[in-house]
């Protein structure tokens, strides 16, 4: 029988901080995109889950328009960083993973399972850290596309007054 996950976080809410080691070698965290990249955080299993596989490599494959619309993508996982970071090499990802071992974080954002994994989630957030969109996965082939990520972050460019605006010409005075 599924379980019904209850969204933990609101729309609009700005979600909660964190900072996790990464594949990248440093410590990462929202404030670090914040108000510069849309985000677009994934909590997944592990790198046993086929669905989460493929949509890291959907991710990959599609890093290159993300980057176009000003965003950034963190995988946040609660396996250890060495097999992370084994992950990250074997699918070459662009972005990093973030190692999440206590589950502390992913439990902020989504659950964790039998087995202490974070249930697979996607949550878009606009440049300064508010909800836009979550999905908690009750199964693995609920998670949307890459392709729907992408619809969601085009949305949130088009409502954001600050994007695009056209430059206005500088005064001087003479």
């Amino acid at each position: 029988m599924a379980r019904l996950y209850q969204p933990k976080l609101s729309l609009q809410q700005v979600v909660p901080d964190f900072e996790l080691p990464s594949t990248k070698g440093a410590r990462l965290g929202l404030w670090d995109f914040k108000p510069q990249r849309n985000l677009v955080l994934f909590f997944f299993h592990n790198s046993g889950c086929a669905a989460c596989r493929e949509l890291l490599l959907g991710l990959a494959r599609d890093y290159p328009r993300y980057k176009d619309e000003e965003a950034e993508i963190l995988a946040v996982t609660t396996a250890p960083l060495d097999q992370s970071l084994k992950l990250a090499q074997d699918l070459s990802l662009p972005f990093p993973i973030l190692s999440d071992p206590t589950g502390e974080t992913a439990q902020k954002f989504t659950y964790l399972d039998e087995r202490g994994q974070a249930v697979p989630s996607v949550f878009v957030l606009d440049r300064f850290g508010a909800l836009y969109t979550q999905v908690i996965a009750e199964q693995e082939s609920q998670l949307p596309s890459s392709e729907e990520i992408l619809e969601w972050l085009d949305l949130i460019e088009a409502q954001c007054p600050e994007c695009g605006a056209p430059e206005w010409p500088s005064l001087s005075m003479q």
